[in-house]
Formats: C-alpha cells, sequence, structure tokens
C-alpha cells in the first residue's frame, strides 16, 4: 500500500512550482501568503496575524490559529522569501495524513477493501487539489485524519497516550480550522456505539477539558483582534461566516456586492442563485475584486463591505485604497483580462511591499 501514497506524492509534486492559478480560491491562497510574508517582514509574533486589506489600519485580523503561515515564514527568514514553501508544507502534512489513513483502513478493512479505499483517498481530486495549496486544509485534514485514527487505536486497545494524541490532533485541526468541530460529536457516536465503557474513563473529560481550552482562547484572542482592528474571516465575529447559512439555498436569488469606481464602496447587483462564484449569505462580507492599473503592473483591489441586502440594510465598509485607476471588475472564478490568476495573486500578496 505504500506504493500507492509515494505515487500520489510524486503527482503532487509537480504542482508546488506552478502559480498559484486555482482560479475559486486563489484569493484565498494569496491571504495566506501575505500572512506569511508579513509575518517574516514584521515581527515573528504568532498572535497578531496580519492581512493586506485592513484599510489604514494594521490589518490584525481576527482568524483560524495560522500555523501554516507562521512555519512558512520561519523558512522565508533562513531561506528567503519562496511561496512554493507554503505548498510543500501543505504537500508534507497531506503525506502523514495518507499515512494515518493506511493505518486506519488497515485496521478496519479486509486488506484488498483497505487497498481500494486508499486509492480513492489518495487520487480523490479535492484531496489532490488542497494538498499542496498554500491554505490551512491540508494542516487541518492532518488533524483530522489523525485524530480519527489515534482514537480508533484507542478504543482498541485503551492505552492512554492514544487518547492524548487523539486529543492533540483533535485541537490542531480545530485551532486552524473551526468548522472541524463536528468531529468531537463523531468521536463521541463513534465510542458509544462500539466501546461504550471507554467513555467512564475520567481520562475522556480530562482530555476533551484540555483540548478545546487552547481553541477556546485563541478565538476569543482572536475576536478581541476584530473589536480592536475591525478585520475578520468570518471565525465568530461578523464578516463572512464559516458556519454556512440555510436562508441563500431557499431563496432565489442572490447578492453579488461589486466595488464601485474608486475601491471604497460597493453597489450590488442580482444573479441567479445557480452563480456559486458569488458566495452570497445574507447579511456576510462579500469580497470584491477589480483590477487596476498603477503604471505598467496591474494591482488588484479587494472591497470588504459588509451588507445584509435581504433584510433592506446596508452595513460599514472596510477597504484597501490604492493608488490606481480600475479597470473592468472581475467576478469569481475568472482570470483578470490579459493576466494569468497566478499573477493576480502575486500581486495581491506583494502588495503591502508596494503601497
Amino acid at each position: 500500500m505504500t506504493w500507492l501514497i509515494v505515487v500520489g506524492v510524486l503527482v503532487r509534486l509537480v504542482v508546488i512550482f506552478t502559480p498559484i492559478t486555482y482560479e475559486l480560491d486563489a484569493w484565498r491562497q494569496a491571504d495566506t501568503a501575505s500572512i506569511a510574508r508579513n509575518f517574516a517582514r514584521h515581527g515573528m509574533n504568532p498572535w497578531l496575524p496580519q492581512i493586506n486589506w485592513g484599510g489604514a489600519g494594521k490589518g490584525y485580523v481576527e482568524s483560524e490559529f495560522q500555523l501554516l503561515p507562521y512555519v512558512t515564514a520561519v523558512l522565508y527568514r533562513i531561506f528567503g522569501e519562496h511561496v512554493w514553501f507554503g505548498r510543500a508544507i501543505s504537500l508534507a502534512c497531506s503525506t502523514a495524513t495518507m499515512l494515518a489513513f493506511r493505518d486506519l483502513t488497515r485496521r478496519m478493512l479486509r486488506p484488498r477493501v483497505a487497498l481500494l479505499a486508499l486509492a480513492v483517498f489518495v487520487a480523490a481530486p479535492i484531496f489532490v487539489r488542497y494538498s499542496v495549496a498554500f491554505m490551512p486544509e491540508a494542516t487541518m485534514f492532518l488533524g483530522y485524519v489523525g485524530a480519527i485514527a489515534l482514537f480508533g487505536r484507542w478504543l482498541d486497545s485503551g492505552a492512554p497516550r492514544l487518547l492524548y494524541g487523539a486529543g492533540a490532533a483533535f485541537t490542531l485541526a480545530v485551532l486552524v480550522k473551526p468548522t472541524a468541530i463536528h468531529l468531537a460529536l463523531v468521536l463521541f457516536i463513534w465510542a458509544l456505539v462500539t466501546r461504550r465503557d471507554r467513555l467512564r474513563s475520567w481520562r475522556v473529560v480530562v482530555v476533551g477539558v484540555a483540548s478545546l481550552a487552547p481553541v477556546a482562547a485563541w478565538y476569543v484572542h482572536g475576536h478581541r483582534l476584530y473589536e480592536r482592528y475591525g478585520n475578520t474571516f468570518g471565525v465568530i465575529s461578523g464578516g463572512d461566516s464559516k458556519w454556512g447559512a440555510s436562508e441563500p439555498w431557499c431563496r432565489r436569488t442572490s447578492t453579488w456586492a461589486w466595488p464601485d469606481r474608486n475601491c471604497s464602496g460597493s453597489h450590488s447587483a442580482s444573479l441567479p442563485s445557480s452563480s456559486w462564484g458569488s458566495w452570497c449569505r445574507g447579511g456576510v462580507v462579500n469580497p470584491s475584486w477589480h483590477y487596476c492599473s498603477a503604471g505598467s503592473r496591474p494591482w488588484p483591489c479587494t472591497t470588504w463591505s459588509s451588507r445584509a441586502t435581504h433584510r433592506g440594510t446596508s452595513g460599514p465598509s472596510t477597504t484597501s485604497t490604492p493608488r490606481c485607476i480600475p479597470r473592468s471588475p472581475v467576478p469569481w472564478g475568472s482570470r483578470p483580462p490579459g493576466r494569468s490568476c497566478g499573477d493576480a495573486t502575486s500581486c495581491v500578496a506583494s502588495y503591502s511591499s508596494e503601497r
């Protein structure tokens, strides 16, 4: 089964050195890259993640725990800035995830079924895509699958160290992606159905509290950053919620916020709900992109406006104001005229150094 993992890693290696060209999430990878750059340039303080779209403020942002950008920033300081470092770290995490999944399938499935399951897992398109993305998904998935694998071993053997390891892996997953918290329910139901007696151990309560304590502390700290600086990734404060909403699925149209002509506001246009790229949820932050020309270089301008159009209200907007003349708007999932998405995200990641 190891050969499948080797093949999976070799297939992904060719992607590491390519430009950031995932059309629907290039902006997110650029955000991660900019946080890594800001760590390296402005001080290695893990408690103050900094973005480039904070307007006139310092840009400190409420976000997940930025483990991937921080480790990348350490490499930047040692070897110089190379964006592929972030992707290489994601690949390392994904390789460890494949090994954890292999262990899980070996223990739970017959050999041929386990081999098939591993093959499907390694070759799954969405896993291939995010396993080398400059995004926290690969880090989260390592903690997620690692927690399941270690928890399963603990159910079989009852060894405390396995429970502690599962708790640490769970904490990692939820710190870097808070939506992974549903894993706690998965593990509880698994134990309830298969080994209910394990839940009577006092260690389960201790590990549960110890796993959630750093998560709660970090996101409370993140909320305070939002209250002070007004920037958020939509973790628990206002903004683009990571927790989803049922309302957009029940509406026939959704709203897409567009930047106005001077990069300082937005107006809305009604689009069919099938326009997945609009990412519209009621009362959330809609990142709106267009391109500007500054000399011979195109600059992306990101406008974040808090809107609640279905309730008939509009909130304040926080914008970056580049020195540029706007070109035409570019919708989500589209490439800017005459430039590749890789060039676009390079501009986003380097924007702070050029202001």
